[in-house]
């Protein structure tokens, strides 16, 4: 059993602290029909990181970890359209 004064101890060592420079960006299709039901967009969505380990050692190999990470995240994102503001005149009329 650990004891409460040594957690704080190895607290630091749990985690793979990486920091960097971050890209991210999305590409996506928007489309708000006339019904004010069918409104939905479809994006596609990624994420590029560069980083470098920020602690001195691997907590879990003892040894200095050197490497430099590239990691890279897609995901797809839908998402439904409710809008909330009352329909538009069909006729406009200019003064």
């Amino acid at each position: 059993m650990m004891c409460l004064s040594c957690s704080a101890i190895y607290k630091k060592g749990y985690d793979r602290l990486n920091g960097g420079v971050i890209l991210t960006g999305s590409v996506g299709y928007m489309y708000l029909g006339d019904t004010r039901l069918l409104n939905f967009s479809i994006n596609l969505e990624f994420m590029q990181a560069w980083t470098n380990p920020y602690r001195d050692r691997n907590f879990d190999t003892g040894r200095k970890d050197n490497r430099k990470l590239n990691s890279q995240f897609y995901t797809i994102r839908v998402s439904w359209i409710i809008p909330l503001f009352r329909r538009m005149p069909k006729e406009f009329y200019l003064y």
